[in-house]
Formats: C-alpha cells, sequence, structure tokens
C-alpha cells in the first residue's frame, strides 16, 4: 500500500509537470499551523508564537478587539524566540483612548501620537495601525523596523546579546518562514547575505562608474577614493566595489554595524567581501530622486526626517544627504545609497572630513540632527 501511495503521487507529480502546472505534494492550510487542531485526530500539535508573550493573556482577557491596538517593543523579541519581553508596550487607537480603559500592571499604553515613533512617515496612532502592522497569530505588531532602528547596540550585556541573538535569527534564515515572510523591508534589519568578490562576474555588466584607482591630493595628504559602479539589467541592480585602500571602508564597516542605516537602506540586498574583508555591496535599481545634488527639496521630508532621527540615535551623521543618494524602489520605499558615507558625530569630524576631501550636504545637517 506504501509504495502504491508513492507511485500515485510520483505519476501525479510528473503529469502536472508534463502540464506546466505547479506541484505542492504536502502542504498545510495556514489556520492548522498554530490556531486550530488538525481535522483527521482532532490534536493540536503547535502553540501560536503568541504564547510566548508576557501579560499578553491578561490582554485578551479584556476582550479588546485586536484592530484597536498593536504590540511594540520587546514583543518581538519574544515570537522571534530572543528572549522574554519586559513589559506589554502597545500603541492603541484614538477609539480605544476615548474609553478611558485601566489596563492592568505591566501593561504600558504609550501617550497618543508619541513622536517615538515618527519613523517611515507614521503620522500618528491610527495611521500606525492601519498602515504600519504585520499580523502574527491575528495579533497586530507595530512593522519592527521601529524597534531595530531605536534598539540599543552595545549599551548594556543584554542589549550585546539581543543583536548577537537577532543577528543568527536571520542568519539561520527563520524571517523567510511562516509567520515572519513579510515584505523584507519592514524588518528593517541590514541583509546577513554575502558573496564573494572572486564570485561575482563582472564581464557582461555595464561599468557606470570607474574610479577604483582615484586618489586625490588637496593639501591633507593623498586620500584614495576609488571604487567601481557596475549595472547588471538582467538582476535590476547595482554593484559597488572599492578599491582596498578606500578611505571610507571602516566608514561602511561601521556604519552596517551601529544601527544608523536600518530601515534607510531597503535597496541593500547583499554585501561583497574579499575573503573576509568588506569590499562592497549590491543594491536594487531604483529611481533617483533628482538629477542634481541641491534639488534638496526632492527628498521626501517624512524619509529626511528618519534619517535625521536614525544619526541622532546613533551620533552619526550621513554627510552627503543629497537627492541623488537617495532612490525609490518599486514598492515605494526609499533607500539611502553610497552607504559608506557615514562618520561619527564627535571632537575629530571636522579633521575626519577633510582628510576624505568630504564635505556636509546640506550645510545645516549636523544642526538638523542635533536638534531633532
Amino acid at each position: 500500500m506504501v509504495l502504491l501511495n508513492i507511485v500515485t503521487r510520483a505519476c501525479s507529480m510528473i503529469g502536472r509537470l508534463i502540464k506546466g502546472k505547479s506541484y505542492i505534494p504536502f502542504y498545510m492550510e495556514t489556520d492548522q499551523i498554530y490556531t486550530n487542531p488538525t481535522r483527521h485526530d482532532g490534536i493540536h500539535r503547535v502553540k501560536p508564537l503568541t504564547n510566548k508573550i508576557r501579560l499578553l493573556e491578561q490582554l485578551d482577557a479584556m476582550g479588546i478587539d485586536k484592530d484597536e491596538y498593536c504590540l511594540t517593543q520587546s514583543s518581538i523579541l519574544s515570537v522571534m524566540g530572543i528572549r522574554d519581553n519586559d513589559d506589554l508596550d502597545i500603541i492603541i487607537s484614538s477609539d480605544l483612548r476615548s474609553l478611558n480603559i485601566n489596563f492592568p500592571p505591566g501593561i504600558q499604553v504609550f501617550p497618543k501620537d508619541i513622536s517615538k515613533f515618527n519613523y517611515f512617515g507614521a503620522k500618528n496612532d491610527d495611521d500606525i495601525l492601519k498602515n504600519y502592522c504585520i499580523e502574527i497569530d491575528g495579533y497586530k505588531f507595530l512593522e519592527p523596523r521601529f524597534y531595530f532602528s531605536r534598539k540599543n547596540i552595545n549599551e548594556t550585556p543584554r542589549d550585546i546579546n539581543d543583536w548577537k541573538l537577532i543577528n543568527k535569527f536571520f542568519i539561520d534564515q527563520n524571517h523567510k518562514g511562516y509567520p515572519f515572510n513579510f515584505d523584507l523591508y519592514k524588518w528593517g534589519i541590514i541583509p546577513t547575505s554575502k558573496v564573494q568578490l572572486k564570485d561575482i562576474n563582472t564581464n557582461n555588466l555595464d561599468v557606470i562608474i570607474n574610479k577604483y584607482d582615484r586618489i586625490l591630493d588637496e593639501g591633507t595628504g593623498p586620500c584614495n577614493l576609488g571604487r567601481i559602479v557596475y549595472h547588471d539589467k538582467v538582476n535590476k541592480q547595482f554593484i559597488k566595489i572599492f578599491h582596498p585602500g578606500y578611505c571610507r571602508l571602516n566608514n561602511l564597516k561601521d556604519a552596517l554595524e551601529s544601527g544608523v542605516l536600518n530601515g534607510l537602506c531597503p535597496a541593500l540586498t547583499d554585501l561583497i567581501y574579499d575573503d573576509d574583508q568588506l569590499i562592497g555591496y549590491v543594491c536594487k535599481e531604483g529611481k533617483q530622486l533628482a538629477q542634481h545634488a541641491y534639488e534638496i527639496n526632492k527628498i521626501p521630508k517624512d524619509f529626511f526626517m528618519t534619517v535625521l532621527r536614525n544619526c541622532q540615535r546613533r551620533n552619526k551623521i550621513f554627510y552627503d544627504l543629497v537627492p541623488i543618494n537617495i532612490i525609490q524602489l518599486e514598492n515605494g520605499e526609499y533607500s539611502l545609497i553610497d552607504l559608506e558615507s557615514v562618520y561619527n558625530i564627535d571632537n575629530n569630524l571636522t579633521n575626519n572630513l577633510a582628510k576624505d576631501v568630504a564635505t556636509i550636504k546640506p550645510s545645516n545637517l549636523l544642526e538638523l540632527i542635533k536638534r531633532i
């Protein structure tokens, strides 16, 4: 009987493939993954991931419509399996707020339209609930990019351990499985995928910029500005490779590790390495916002403000914040390019910019970051 079943499945598969149809030999309906028992024996084998969230049962017991609030902050870490959440932080709708509900201890409601969540164009609480949430097990979660853009990097041992486990979550590609398989940009995390320089075939690619051997000496000493950019029309992407002596290679590495670019570069798909050395990156195609650097008004205000907030949070400056360094992707999201254009905001900033032949644009950018 077993052999007969195998043969039958094989014949079915071959028949569908010959006809050009898809074939899925094994599947499970979504509502059977967590919510419902399987039909053949009535056993509920897997608990919902949201069972891991502390205090959620108390919130459920209140009978509040799940469309009227979203879970925020470390709740996402709980369902990712990183660690238990602390308090249960939520954003609530205007309608729910008008009811003046007393929530149990430990369930923290953020103040109305708090500026803490003025990221990525979100206008207010109701806009967040309508347009900036993902859904897991029937619960709304604020898109993780809001949290990961602000989350501490190395202030405490717990921060360090959190990020270690977060990175492992993505390295293990757990984000690609249900229920995490939502649009990647909503995570706001720098991709973990790496490609080796030796494996990139540039023979049939168009060269967009070729300054690989460019060295300037403008009074502060020689400055290596060597890089080359290829356009891969087939895969609709750009490949940027730096000279090993490029002056801002360490800036790029630090920017990627610091969190300042979290949520700001959805175009980034891969990091390029030459053995263990970061040497470039790959970005999706997109529409450049303007042809000239001085057309600052072409940068959407919401995106500009998000860059300022990220920079202030990480004490960094994306020194060349001009429209030619921003693209709009097919899904409407905006993305920084020239990701190496990041410096520490410290007492050495002026000297470091001069050494690397870099000029802050717009000229009042540092002031805008400090007062955001």
